[in-house]
């Protein structure tokens, strides 16, 4: 239902703007949220956090400060819903490959992993 009057209108209903409107909630802020029927990116993204970038498997930009408001948001969200949404994964990068040749042809391959 959409409301007559109120100050903060939030447009999309995707992760940013139910985010705000989860934020406005829990504060006892009035807003009115607007949103298509239709979801879009909503639904292909699902409010994926990466903290690595995949092409040279570094660290995504300012991931230190990003993922520790991420983790709490998210644990703040499964306490309201009962549900898991925040989901912790290691990666492994490899970081030595040692090949040892015997007659020209490679027989053994090393590799260790740094757990990024």
């Amino acid at each position: 239902m959409i409301k007559k009057s109120t100050q903060i209108c939030i447009i999309g209903g995707g992760l940013a703007g139910t985010t705000l409107a989860l934020e406005l909630h829990l504060k006892s802020i009035d807003f009115q949220l607007i949103d298509l029927s239709k979801p879009k990116a909503t639904l292909k993204a699902a409010g994926i956090f990466n903290p690595v970038v995949f092409k040279r498997l570094t660290k995504s930009y300012m991931i230190d400060e990003c993922l520790p408001v991420a983790k709490e948001f998210y644990q703040k969200i499964e306490k309201i819903t009962n549900e898991v949404f925040f989901l912790k994964s290691l990666f492994l990068k490899p970081s030595i490959i040692l090949e040892a040749k015997i007659n020209g042809k490679p027989k053994l391959a090393i590799r260790t992993f740094q757990i990024i």
